[in-house]
């Protein structure tokens, strides 16, 4: 498929997230990351992360709606949103907001459930290291 569709897709995806149609933007994200070439590419990265974040504002409405999750329901979105950042980061080692956000996730009460969340935790701590040391190298870099 040209990749200029996928960027349709992901405009697509932009204009259902804004409108607070998470469902339908994380599907069309889904879409767009099915049908890019290459699953390994900043465009990917910024697709699980996009995922990730509606999956997060959606949790976030239902808890503010009468439609509120199981305490397991929520368990499973949790862990679905944490490896979406996951995903962006192993693919994007310098995507700082996916880095952030799993950071805060993994701090929240409701994670503390889940049964990996020493995986996650531990992933962030080696995520964080790495990144500090590329951003050292690049102030070395140009500092030189």
């Amino acid at each position: 498929m040209r990749n200029d569709f996928i960027d349709a897709y992901i405009n697509l995806g932009e204009i259902y997230f804004r409108r607070r149609k998470y469902d339908t933007a994380i599907e069309t994200y889904r879409l767009a990351l099915d049908r890019t070439e290459f699953k390994n590419d900043l465009k990917a990265a910024d697709l699980h992360y996009n995922i990730a974040i509606a999956k997060t504002l959606q949790l976030n409405n239902e808890k503010q709606t009468a439609a509120s999750k199981s305490d397991i329901e929520k368990a499973v979105v949790l862990a679905e949103i944490a490896e979406s950042f996951t995903k962006a980061i192993e693919i994007n080692a310098n995507h700082k907001e996916a880095l952030v956000n799993l950071a805060i996730l993994v701090q929240k009460p409701e994670f503390q459930q889940l049964d990996n969340r020493t995986q996650y935790r531990e992933f962030v701590l080696k995520a964080l290291r790495a990144y500090t040391k590329n951003e050292e190298r690049e102030v070395i870099e140009v500092t030189l």
